[in-house]
């Protein structure tokens, strides 16, 4: 049973994410309608931005392996996971990315299926799935550390989780907010403060996602302990700007400055 704190995250959550993660992007790409059309479009932009993200998930790897996926935007990866032959179940807090799924899986004629629940107080079986894959979801409920308890859980022996998670330490978090950032080499790293938060995650009204964390890797070699296994790589970052002008773009910047200070930490775990 959840607590009170909880349960008031969820429904914040719930609320946020209801605006699908990706709206910004599908604006930016002239795409206003959910066609066939429009899907293959906006799935081909997102992985053109995210050109690591095949390389850490592998979906052909999952043919025929039972894959949960928590946290499903505009459900770009679900769909290249059941495309892929997995078994496919993707899950959201909010309805709005689940229907997207499910209506695109039937467009698209992809087996595959979604639903509408709180990772946090679910009732999947334990040892029940080969893959749990969450790609920026988890650092937004909460609780990573259970998260990563009912991952550890409803994984079958041998199975493996693919987390994506906010790092604590990249450029941008130094260039950004360097006293916020050093205070954190003293102390175990909680919650983001409302400029960070805003600064990562924002709707289209302005309004910051309710609850944001972040994590170094030692934090990660901590919070996956009870996995036998653990990779953490780094990925992602923004253009270099001075004001408003672009002095490094971003696509130079990425194979290099994102394994270094990255944005993002990639963690491979198997149980």
């Amino acid at each position: 049973m959840q607590s009170p704190a909880a349960e008031s995250t969820a429904s914040l959550n719930a609320a946020f994410w209801n605006e699908l993660c990706g709206t910004t992007l599908a604006r930016n790409l002239g795409i206003n309608d959910h066609s066939i059309t429009s899907i293959k479009r906006f799935d081909e932009a997102y992985f053109k931005f995210y050109p690591y993200l095949i390389d850490h998930v592998i979906p052909q790897r999952m043919k025929g392996y039972k894959v949960l996926e928590v946290g499903l935007g505009y459900g770009t990866l679900g769909r290249r996971l059941a495309q892929e032959g997995a078994e496919y179940l993707g899950m959201d807090i909010a309805e709005n990315p689940v229907s997207m799924l499910k209506q695109s899986f039937e467009m698209l004629q992809i087996p595959g299926d979604a639903v509408k629940d709180d990772f946090l107080n679910n009732n999947l079986e334990s040892d029940g799935f080969d893959f749990v894959v969450s790609i920026g979801c988890f650092h937004h409920t909460g609780s990573i550390s259970s998260c990563l308890n009912e991952t550890y859980r409803i994984l079958k022996p041998g199975g493996i989780a693919i987390v994506m998670l906010y790092n604590q330490y990249s450029l941008a978090q130094w260039f950004r907010w360097p006293l916020t950032t050093f205070r954190t080499l003293f102390q175990v790293p909680t919650q983001a403060t409302p400029a960070q938060r805003k600064a990562y995650d924002v709707s289209s009204d302005g309004s910051a996602a309710p609850v944001t964390e972040f994590s170094s890797v030692k934090r990660v070699q901590e919070l996956f302990s009870q996995f036998s296994h653990i990779r953490v790589r780094k990925e992602n970052c923004d253009d270099i700007r001075l004001r408003r002008t672009t002095l490094i773009p971003r696509e130079r910047l990425l194979p290099w400055l994102g394994p270094l200070l990255g944005l993002d930490l990639y963690i491979e775990a198997r149980k």
